[in-house]
């Protein structure tokens, strides 16, 4: 009993040393990124909501093309086959012919590393129309208040 008594000091002591922020289980969901990149949860919302069996198998590269309406909703959305392995917005417009590559539209490419998002490298190539007002829909890719 009494050597039971001089490990108690040392145990609450080693306890109180501990960094309070340890895990105790792993998520076996990817980490969702830093809280503060909306860009990057909103594209991850869009491809867990119209592509989800893409984002949950598959090998290799991926590219999803996405474009959304001044409202912030989804307009329109392709998966790409056979796209370059490091595409750029040039793509967004060769695929959609009517969408006018000017001021009026923000344009950008995301990519999920594997294990980021899914097991396959995931590209996407977003073009999002200007609001006048402030952007109230769930898909705001530019991250902007314009």
């Amino acid at each position: 009993m009494r050597n039971r008594m001089r490990l108690l000091p040392a145990i609450l002591l080693a306890a109180c040393s501990l960094p309070t922020s340890l895990p105790f289980f792993k998520s076996s969901e990817p980490d969702p990124g830093p809280l503060g990149d909306p860009q990057k949860a909103a594209v991850r919302a869009a491809l867990q909501r119209y592509y989800p069996r893409l984002v949950r198998s598959g090998t290799g590269s991926r590219t999803v093309l996405f474009v959304t309406t001044t409202t912030g909703q989804v307009e329109r959305t392709d998966l790409v086959w056979n796209a370059p392995p490091d595409p750029d917005v040039d793509l967004l417009f060769r695929r959609f012919a009517d969408l006018r590559r000017d001021s009026l539209v923000n344009t950008g490419v995301t990519i999920f590393e594997p294990g980021e998002i899914g097991p396959a490298r995931l590209i996407v190539v977003w073009g999002e129309k200007r609001a006048a007002g402030k952007r109230t829909g769930p898909y705001r890719f530019s991250g902007s208040e314009r």
